[in-house]
Formats: C-alpha cells, sequence, structure tokens
C-alpha cells in the first residue's frame, strides 16, 4: 500500500479549488472542509468499487465489491476489512456466491455496512442475476455478525423484485428506499429484522428516474434523503419528512451526485459525497448541504475515471470518507481524513 503525496495532492486540490472558489449557487465559501490525507487501502482485488464505511466496537469497517469490471455480467463478491486507525487494515470477511446450474451468473455488489440494534454488524449486498450479458433479476442478501469478524452465510430478503440501496437503523426499525429501473419513483420501506420489510411510503420527486437514496435521522425524529436521478437536469434532492414519514417536501441541489451519502451536522445541517462533474469530467467530491439543497464548500478529492461511492463516518471534528477511484490505472479503495470546521 502506498500512501498519496500530501504536498503533489494539496496542489492538485488548490488548483481545483482555485478554479471553483465558490459554492454551487455562487455563494462564497465560509468554512472550508481540509483535506488533511487520502490514503489507498486496498489495490488486491483486479477491480475493486462500490465501497461504505462504519464505525464499531472500537475499528473502522470498510466493505467494497472485488470483481473484473463495473457491472456486464461480472461476478462480483464483498470483501469487508477493518482497521483500529485507518491505516492499517485487515480482511475480516469474503463473501462469494457459486453460479448456479452453470447458466446463471451470480454478481454481488453494492455492499452496504451498518450497525444493527445498537449491538452486530449488518451487510447488506445487492445480487444481479445474468444468463449470459441479460440481466434476468435480482436476490439482494443480508449478513450479520456480532463481532465484525465471524459472520454467518447471506440470506435473502423480502425484496426482491427492487433494488434495495443503502438500509439505515433507527431505533428498532430499519429503513430502506428501493429503486427500480426508469420508474419515476422509489419506495420506502421498513423492518424489524433486516429480512422481512413492510411499505411505509412512496417517494414521488419533482424530477424523473430517482434512484439510490441515502437515509439520515435528525435529533428531531426527521428523516432526510439524498436521493439521486436520472431523468432531466439528473439534479439531486434533499427530501424531508417528519415521523411516521409518508409526506414528503423536496429540494433540487441542483447538481448531479452519484452514489450519494449523507451526515447529519446538525438540524439543516449536512455534508454529502458522491460522483459530481467537475469540468466535464467525473471526480468524488464532498460538500456542505442544508435544507434549502443549497451546496457550499466543495471540495474535490483525488478521484477520475470510474469513481465515487463513499461512505462517511464522522469521529469528532474528523470525516473519514472511502471511496473508489481508477485514476490511478484501476480502480482501487481510498480512505480520505477531512477536517470538519
Amino acid at each position: 500500500m502506498k500512501r498519496l503525496s500530501w504536498i503533489l495532492s494539496g496542489a492538485i486540490l488548490l488548483l481545483l479549488l482555485e478554479s471553483h472558489p465558490m459554492t454551487v449557487k455562487g455563494q462564497a465559501a465560509v468554512h472550508p472542509l481540509q483535506l488533511l490525507e487520502v490514503q489507498k487501502i486496498w489495490d488486491y482485488g483486479e477491480y475493486n468499487s462500490f465501497t461504505d464505511l462504519t464505525w464499531f466496537k472500537g475499528y473502522f469497517y470498510c466493505t467494497f465489491r472485488e470483481g473484473k469490471s463495473h457491472a456486464e455480467a461480472d461476478e462480483g463478491h464483498i470483501r469487508v476489512i477493518r482497521s483500529r486507525d485507518g491505516k492499517k487494515w485487515t480482511p475480516v470477511a469474503y463473501f462469494e456466491m457459486p453460479e448456479k446450474e452453470h447458466t446463471v451468473v451470480f454478481d454481488m455488489r453494492d455492499p452496504r455496512i451498518s450497525v444493527a440494534h445498537g449491538d452486530s454488524l449488518m451487510l447488506s449486498i445487492g445480487v444481479s442475476l445474468y444468463i449470459g450479458q441479460k440481466a434476468v433479476g435480482m436476490a439482494p442478501r443480508v449478513a450479520y455478525s456480532k463481532d465484525g469478524v465471524h459472520w454467518n452465510d447471506p440470506e435473502p430478503v423480502s425484496i426482491h423484485d427492487r433494488w434495495p440501496w443503502r438500509p439505515v437503523w433507527h431505533g428498532k426499525y430499519e429503513y430502506v428506499v428501493s429503486y427500480k429501473g426508469d420508474t419515476n419513483v422509489v419506495w420506502l420501506e421498513k423492518s424489524e429484522d433486516g429480512f422481512v420489510f413492510t411499505p411505509v411510503a412512496t417517494l414521488h420527486t419533482p424530477r424523473n428516474q430517482p434512484n439510490e437514496v441515502t437515509l439520515r435521522f435528525d435529533k428531531y425524529n426527521n428523516m432526510i434523503a439524498l436521493i439521486r436521478t436520472a431523468g432531466g437536469d439528473r439534479s439531486a434532492f434533499l427530501g424531508k419528512a417528519k415521523y411516521p414519514y409518508t409526506h414528503w417536501t423536496y429540494k433540487a441541489v441542483g447538481r448531479y451526485i452519484g452514489g450519494p451519502d449523507l451526515l447529519v451536522l446538525a438540524p439543516g445541517r449536512y455534508v454529502c459525497a458522491g460522483r459530481m462533474y467537475v469540468d466535464d469530467q467525473p471526480r468524488t467530491c464532498v460538500a456542505r448541504l442544508d435544507d434549502q439543497g443549497t451546496l457550499s464548500d466543495l471540495l474535490v478529492l483525488p478521484s477520475g475515471g470510474d469513481n465515487s461511492y463513499p461512505g462517511l463516518v464522522r469521529r469528532g471534528n474528523i470525516l473519514w470518507m472511502s471511496y473508489y477511484s481508477s485514476h490511478e490505472g484501476k480502480a482501487n479503495i481510498y480512505l480520505a481524513k477531512i477536517k470538519l470546521k
């Protein structure tokens, strides 16, 4: 593993930020996010992608997909690694599904790791089914661990005709938004065990084709949703709902955000991250976001080509962020350390 040169990265970022010295909506940044360092933490797989990150019982846990390409009927597998300090990482789990009857290829992808009921890790895995190059179905799976090292075999969940993207636990329930193809709605559901889900609401954003959605909660029990869209101008949306989360309001962010993640800093104040376009090039970015959908303090991380799908963890005034990028050749896994001011 090699640590990226802070001097070189700082110079590159300074040039980028000088060319983008204002917020997305034209307001000067007041409290800049400060990039402290970026480290490559995994490059052993042929193609490493789709990360997530959490903190559990004294360790960071990072999960991602290993495969041969981004998709296209690739037989992807899922790995979990952990670290106490974010520098030295140890593999703790590896999940794969064999071909069925030598005709169906199982592509495991989009792993999402979270803390369930405060005492165990839950790993949610999307599984695409292929026959040849044709996608023929979905078969999401969930695995649990009490200690982060010993895991049960991934088991199916009740959502099997849509893609449940980033489940999150809040109180006694796990909530997730699932999507399907180019429909104009997404579905919010909840579960007490992470396997059997019941409907809560259907979300209709003001733009077509919403898909990947990250859910978070503020201290007032409001549900916050950062929504990627594929239709219209592809602007992301910030959604908000009070309990029981059946009535939603939306604010356009005004910028495409692919593979979105979101953290609540305080009511109405957030940090978001994902793939954005800078000078027409896809880059992994992190920025501040407010309840009006206003992005500010845009920070561009070392990235390029196929990249993004971050995971965010806040520890004190430090934001830890996993992501993948192919700017150094093949797709590898990186960890950024960012100071929140």
